[in-house]
């Protein structure tokens, strides 16, 4: 995997062979970062962390050296990895909070997935405040880590919700 450090790659999720595909950006022995393509566009929408246990392969073949130098002719090149601290899952959440404000928790094989503000997190779940598809806070959720299949952020859907929001409040 190292050799294709900021090369745009496609990952096999391991429960329901779901493909997430996107720059890598960095990974560990916990983590893996893409700057994310979801829908096969030839643009980028944030990122997407996903556990390193939940994948069961990638692929860089010629389907994905295709989509890169469709990238880079628009000038659309991988940006650099916006988590400083790989230590743990709190620290990883809390950096991305205090940068992004939200995130998307993918909590199970069908891609269902809660919005929100990390609040807390402990060893087994959890807290998110979550922002609703209608730009509300609403109430606190609890999700069990081991249901949860990958962390977005900074990707147009959740922070064009939150800027909606901030927008709205202000008017007040």
């Amino acid at each position: 995997m190292k050799k294709h450090i900021w090369k745009y790659i496609s990952i096999r999720e391991k429960p329901n062979g779901k493909i997430f595909s996107g720059f890598l950006i960095v990974y560990s022995k916990h983590w893996i970062l893409l700057q994310y393509n979801e829908y096969d566009t030839y643009t980028l929408d944030g990122y997407i962390l996903i556990p390193y246990s939940k994948h069961s392969q990638y692929k860089r073949d010629a389907d994905e050296k295709f989509i890169e130098k469709v990238l880079h002719s628009k000038g659309i090149f991988p940006s650099k990895d916006p988590i400083k601290k790989w230590t743990s899952l709190q620290e990883i959440l809390t950096q991305i909070t205090m940068q992004f404000c939200v995130c998307s928790l993918v909590y199970n094989k069908a891609g269902d997935f809660y919005m929100g503000r990390c609040v807390s997190i402990g060893k087994k779940t959890i807290v998110l405040h979550e922002l609703d598809r209608d730009a509300r806070w609403d109430k606190h959720i609890r999700i069990d880590i081991d249901h949860m299949h990958a962390i977005q952020f900074a990707d147009d859907y959740t922070q064009s919700l939150l800027q909606y929001n901030m927008i709205k409040d202000s008017k007040k």
